[in-house]
């Protein structure tokens, strides 16, 4: 769970060379929930519209609790069993490096991916083409498909479950990560590609974060 583990190698190696060899999978999947008459039609369905306006709140509240937990023990000079101020300073590196630094501001902003809903295949109105993970010939400006940010800030919670060892509340996060995942494709704002690879990321970023925090306990796995 905590390290790199044979299975997370192995799945992130083959995403790398299937999506590579085969992009039309991506093409595939977002055709799955996609009309010509209608779009994507599940685009307004709950819970995804609920998951797409609201996930800012799932990011803002424990964030905002985070610090007032901070403040109160820099103030008071007591210190809680595991959200001490290391802890939290652990949880809010790896939000600004991963979903923040490295999703949003670097890859969003340069990969030039456009996505399913604004490209020719799926909107016959528009002259932006698809384009795989890799290429960066694209014709999307900023805010890209690749990769999903609403994927990466639901990544945060991964984090808590590293903080507190708790294999249950990674199978929690991990499941708000998919359902989230699941969202934005079926939203056609996502390929299934740009999804994966935001966990793949995200999970690499969090990983060398908790090893550099947390080297006592943070062993990579062999």
């Amino acid at each position: 769970m905590f390290g790199f583990s044979r299975f997370f190698i192995l799945f992130s190696i083959l995403s790398i060379v299937i999506f590579a060899l085969f992009p039309q999978i991506d093409l595939g999947v977002s055709e799955l929930f996609y009309r010509v008459n209608d779009g994507f039609f599940l685009k307004h369905q709950e819970p995804f519209d609920f998951l797409y306006h609201e996930v800012k709140w799932f990011v803002i509240v424990p964030v905002v609790a985070l610090l007032v937990l901070l403040v109160y023990q820099l103030i008071s000079a007591k210190r809680l069993p595991t959200l001490n101020p290391k802890a939290i300073a652990f949880l809010l590196t790896f939000l600004i490096i991963g979903p923040g630094l490295v999703t949003n501001s670097i890859l969003k902003e340069n990969s030039t991916r456009s996505r399913p809903v604004q490209i020719h295949h799926f909107d016959p109105q528009s002259h932006k083409h698809f384009t795989p993970y890799y290429s960066l010939k694209g014709e999307c400006k900023s805010n890209c498909s690749f990769v999903s940010g609403h994927l990466a800030a639901a990544a945060f919670y991964l984090a808590f479950a590293y903080l507190f060892h708790s294999r249950l509340l990674f199978a929690l996060s991990l499941g708000f990560v998919v359902l989230m995942g699941v969202t934005r494709v079926v939203q056609g704002a996502h390929f299934l590609s740009d999804v994966i690879f935001s966990f793949i990321i995200n999970l690499i970023i969090l990983k060398l974060i908790y090893y550099l925090f947390f080297k006592e306990e943070a062993r990579l796995e062999k």
